[in-house]
């Protein structure tokens, strides 16, 4: 959202898409620009790059503030918390969601993907979110946040593949920014186009030199996209076992702990944790009545509490 909408209100669809005049989609795209012109970064470009310098500041600056608001607020409550139990929250610092952050880091990327090809400066931004990004986070975990949930890779990989679809993005900005630069036009192509498509709309612009070298990389990520992501892996396994003379041992396909956890598939334990382990069960059994015990009397202060304040 953060560029996207802009540069959706400001085109004039119209002009791209004569299919939409005369209805009530078309009327109510009609911007101003028809190209990356100039006008185009006077007006869009300059709201990019202002949202991207927020974007790239604020998220880290939030996370970061938790470190000091955390001191204010155990120096104001830690003489007013009635409870052992409160007195602990207090201290346990704020919760750290990984998935928030996720969200920052996909946001900013995907706009200095997006129109990095057109406007440079986002490569800053981006190198500042990042590095701010890793020292914020990491002060703000250590020192402020309550330990972290555990995670599975499930988070982790589904934004590594959008790392791809966000190059995919960049690369076809990328075509069509430089090709409204002046540039040599490779005639040998347009000949070739021409013979299979009719309208010129694309073709006119894919035949400029700049353009054409960003197409040519376009299509050979795509390419190993697909490859590395179906028999690529495999025929390179076997290449280099073929070149060393070797043959890959078969694996046993076992799946993680946290789906083996989540499937209840695992034998025996699940936890290093000594008092879920049968064996020691009864050594502990009078230190965890205990702690119930006294966890019953923090329910029932608590209740006599609320029923004095009624």
């Amino acid at each position: 959202n953060t560029g996207l909408l802009i540069t959706i209100v400001n085109a004039d669809w119209n002009y791209h898409l004569p299919i939409l005049k005369g209805t009530v989609v078309g009327s109510a795209f009609t911007g101003t620009f028809k190209d990356f012109e100039e006008g185009w970064y006077q007006t869009v470009g300059t709201a990019l790059v202002r949202q991207s310098a927020t974007a790239a500041l604020s998220p880290n600056i939030a996370v970061l503030a938790q470190w000091p608001l955390m001191f204010v607020k155990q120096w104001v409550f830690k003489n007013r918390e009635l409870t052992q139990r409160k007195l602990n929250t207090l201290f346990e610092g704020a919760e750290y969601l990984l998935s928030k952050r996720y969200g920052a880091l996909l946001n900013i990327l995907f706009v200095i993907l997006t129109y990095s090809s057109s406007l440079p400066l986002l490569y800053i931004f981006g190198v500042l979110f990042f590095s701010s990004a890793y020292w914020c986070d990491k002060i703000a975990i250590l020192r402020a946040m309550k330990q972290p949930a555990h995670y599975d890779e499930k988070l982790a990989v589904f934004c590594t593949l959008m790392m791809s679809v966000g190059i995919f993005i960049h690369l076809a900005f990328g075509v069509w920014f430089f090709a409204y630069v002046d540039g040599d036009v490779l005639n040998t192509v347009q000949w070739l186009l021409d013979l299979v498509f009719q309208s010129r709309f694309f073709t006119k612009r894919l035949v400029k030199q700049p353009a054409f070298i960003v197409f040519m990389t376009l299509l050979a990520f795509i390419v190993f996209e697909i490859l590395g992501r179906t028999v690529g892996p495999t025929l390179i396994k076997q290449l280099v076992a073929a070149i060393r003379g070797t043959t890959e041992e078969v694996k046993e396909g076992n799946p993680s702990f946290f789906e083996a956890q989540e499937n209840q598939e695992i034998a025996g334990l699940d936890s290093y944790n000594i008092r879920k382990n049968p064996r020691y069960r009864d050594a502990f059994q009078s230190e965890i009545q205990t702690e119930a015990a006294e966890s019953d009397d923090d329910s029932d202060d608590d209740d006599d509490f609320d029923d004095d304040s009624d």
